[in-house]
């Protein structure tokens, strides 16, 4: 025997919406009045001129100190003329250097033992001369080297 009965309320059924997004948040709050924007000069900008000023005040210093007494002969130095005396038979001869490159190497020098003088120049001609090495030894296949050399700029 077949029993049918009429479908209840209580049929399965979904009681509420589904995919339906929530509501979205609330505006943020704008400010209500308050002071105008600022057009002072702030920390960051102060700290800014700080360093330019610093900068600007190194340069300056440097430049004193390598141009005293407005001399020209500070920036007027083109080449180092090194002169070679050979101690046994004092013949001589000369090398110059350019003062951009800061160093230089010579050509080939017969083997003996010489003396250096030092002459630095510049297009109005000597502008002073560095402290002579004695006694350097230059050997066949050999290369020789010499101290540095400081001018004073009178």
């Amino acid at each position: 025997m077949i029993i049918l009965s009429e479908p209840t309320d209580s049929w399965p059924t979904i009681e509420r919406d589904t995919l339906v997004a929530p509501p979205p948040p609330p505006p943020p709050l704008q400010p209500q009045g308050g002071p105008p924007p600022d057009r002072r000069i702030g920390a960051g900008m102060l700290l800014a001129l700080g360093a330019i000023v610093l900068v600007v005040l190194g340069a300056l210093i440097a430049w004193v100190l390598t141009h005293r007494n407005g001399d020209p002969n500070t920036v007027a130095a083109t080449t180092v003329v090194v002169t070679l005396q050979d101690e046994s038979t004092h013949a001589n001869s000369s090398q110059p250097f350019n003062c951009a490159l800061n160093g230089g190497v010579s050509g080939a020098e017969f083997p003996g033992t010489y003396d250096f003088g030092f002459t630095l120049t510049g297009s109005a001609g000597i502008i002073t001369t560095g402290s002579a090495q004695t006694g350097i030894a230059i050997q066949s296949m050999m290369t020789a080297h010499v101290n540095p050399v400081v001018f004073s700029i009178p």
